[in-house]
């Protein structure tokens, strides 16, 4: 396919991408110590991007000087109980990452960005969040 003929999504066209930074941190197996790296990752203006086998990714936009907060909160029983959960953290501007499960322990994990413009970070990507 020649340059030319490529197609830009609409929501991108115009929109330069940014200078991006990445890092890997460890897994861990302790939801407290989980959530201590993506609130140290966060404070410092990496997003988690996802779970990978060696490590979990974490995006920075080098162009701005965001934040990220993150919240990891213990799932409900049943599909009904979770939206609202996530409607309720939503509102306070928070937006679903989605379940992860550590040691057998699983939370739904919640992020909420501040000073951050852009779709590349600062928004949801995908239904769920990431």
């Amino acid at each position: 396919m020649s340059k030319e003929s490529r197609s830009i999504p609409a929501a991108f066209r115009g929109y330069q991408l940014p200078l991006s930074a990445y890092e890997s941190l460890i897994q861990t197996r302790d939801q407290l110590r989980l959530l201590a790296q993506f609130t140290e990752a966060g404070a410092r203006g990496f997003r988690f991007r996802g779970p990978y086998s060696f490590g979990n990714i974490f995006a920075k936009d080098l162009s701005q000087s965001s934040t990220f907060t993150y919240q990891a909160l213990v799932p409900k029983d049943t599909l009904e109980a979770d939206l609202e959960q996530s409607n309720t953290v939503g509102a306070d501007g928070f937006a679903l990452i989605g379940p992860m499960i550590v040691n057998s322990q699983s939370r739904n994990y919640y992020y909420k960005a501040s000073n951050c413009t852009g779709p590349a970070l600062c928004m949801p990507t995908s239904p769920f969040g990431l």
